[in-house]
């Protein structure tokens, strides 16, 4: 008999930002890598996700997930707080609607989730 058969890692979301609309694309290209690095040495499987991923494939992560990182970053869009314009290109307003989902997702099939503003942490 050979060692006990493992279980698959646990399939963890993390929001990230669109490295080619960024600034400097190179450094939030290894921002995003340091991310799914990091969730690999927990033992997880990121699949990350930037506001430039098409619906089917956000809502089929989403369903899939067991666990969802909201990174950091520039400030999401604020209109579900308050009004105010968001950034000159619009990134976040995107990245606000693709986290807002993902706690929605998170919240409706209870699972944990963590992000750096403090009312998107769930667990």
């Amino acid at each position: 008999m050979g060692p006990p058969a493992r279980a698959a890692a646990p399939r963890i979301i993390v929001t990230v930002s669109v490295a080619t609309r960024a600034a400097e694309p190179d450094i939030a290209a290894r921002k995003n890598a340091l991310y799914a690095d990091g969730i690999r040495r927990a033992g997880g499987d990121p699949q990350l996700l930037d506001a430039t991923a098409p619906g089917d494939a956000r809502r089929e992560a989403f369903a899939a997930m067991a666990g969802l990182l909201l990174t950091g970053g520039a400030a999401p869009h604020p209109a579900p707080h308050r009004p105010r314009a968001g950034g000159p290109d619009g990134v976040g307003a995107a990245r606000g609607r693709l986290q807002g989902r993902g706690r929605a997702g998170a919240a409706a099939r209870r699972l944990a989730g963590r992000g750096r503003r403090r009312r998107a942490r769930a667990i």
